[in-house]
C-alpha cells in the first residue's frame, strides 16, 4: 500500500472546486519520450475482425499517484479466437495491462499506470496495440501528470472501512474486503473540498470520496467495480440522518457518484 503527500483542505463552502487551473503541460507522445518503454505484439492464433473500445481516454496523476482504464474487445462476427495485447509508454509512466490476450467471452481489460517520482510533468501518451492474425488496432490514451502530493490518506482509509463494515452485512454475497491489498490514489489530483481516492486490489476498484466539512455536513460516498467488469454495481452514501440522529449508509443509483473529467 502505497501512502502519498496531500493538504486537506477545510474551506466551508458546498460542492467540489477545482484547486487552481489545469497545468499547461505539454504533451509527450512515444516520438519525443527518451524513455519508451515499448514492448513488441506477438499475433495471436485468433482471427477475424474485431474493435477496442475504451470507457474514457483521459486520467490525471501526479508523480507516485496511479489511475486506471477500462477497455473492451468488440468483437465481430467472424472473430475467432484470442486478440493479443500490449502498451508502449514512458518507462516513468508504469503502464501496464491486465491481461495478455482477451477474447469474445473475457473482452474486458484495463490498462493501469503507476507514474515514478522522477516522472516528467506533461501530458503522456500511452499506446495500446492489439492484434490476432487478421488485424492490428492501437488505442492512444492521455495521461495528465500534474504537481500534487498526499499528506495523509488516513480521511480516505477511515471512509473506505466504514463502506467496508457496511458491505459486509449489506452485501455478503460480496465476500470479504477486509484482507485485500490496496493500492491507494489521490483520483482527481487538484481537487479540494470533495475529495477522491481510488483503492485498488486485484479483486475490486473502490473509489470512495467525501465532502470536507464540519459534521454533519461531511457525507461521503463510494462506488464499487469488480476487476474485469466494464461497469460499477454498486454506490452507496454515508450522509446524517435527522430522525435519527446519527449516520446512515444506503445504497444510491451508480450514476449519482460524482465524476469528474470523464471517469
Amino acid at each position: 500500500m502505497r501512502l502519498f503527500l496531500t493538504t486537506v483542505a477545510s474551506i466551508a463552502i458546498l460542492g467540489m472546486v477545482v484547486a487552481g487551473c489545469s497545468s499547461n503541460n505539454p504533451v509527450q507522445s512515444p516520438a519525443n519520450q527518451v524513455t519508451v518503454e515499448k514492448k513488441t505484439v506477438v499475433p495471436s492464433t485468433g482471427e477475424g475482425s474485431f474493435n477496442v473500445e475504451a470507457k474514457y481516454t483521459y486520467v490525471r496523476s501526479y508523480p507516485g499517484g496511479g489511475g486506471i482504464f477500462v477497455l473492451r474487445l468488440v468483437p465481430g462476427a467472424d472473430l475467432t479466437g484470442d486478440v493479443a495485447l500490449s502498451v508502449s509508454a514512458d518507462k516513468m509512466l508504469g503502464a501496464s495491462v491486465s491481461t495478455p490476450v482477451v477474447n469474445s467471452v473475457d473482452p474486458v481489460f484495463e490498462v493501469t499506470i503507476s507514474p515514478t517520482n522522477q516522472v516528467t510533468l506533461a501530458t503522456h501518451i500511452v499506446t495500446v496495440t492489439a492484434n490476432n492474425q487478421s488485424m492490428s488496432q492501437t488505442v492512444e490514451l492521455q495521461v495528465e501528470v500534474v504537481n500534487w502530493g498526499i499528506l495523509s490518506m488516513n480521511i480516505a482509509q477511515e471512509t473506505q472501512d466504514r463502506f467496508i463494515d457496511w458491505l459486509n452485512v449489506a452485501h455478503p454475497e460480496l465476500g470479504t474486503f477486509s484482507n485485500q491489498d490496496w493500492e491507494i490514489y489521490g483520483t482527481y489530483p487538484q481537487i479540494m473540498i470533495v475529495e477522491h481516492y481510488t483503492f485498488l486490489s486485484s479483486d475490486w476498484e473502490f473509489r470512495v470520496c467525501f465532502h470536507v466539512m464540519i459534521p454533519p455536513y461531511d457525507w461521503s460516498k463510494m462506488l464499487l467495480r469488480g476487476r474485469g467488469e466494464w461497469d460499477a454495481t454498486i454506490a452507496a452514501i454515508r450522509e446524517w440522518d435527522e430522525v435519527s440522529q446519527t449516520y446512515v449508509i444506503h445504497e444510491i443509483p451508480v450514476e449519482e457518484y460524482p465524476v469528474i473529467y470523464g471517469y
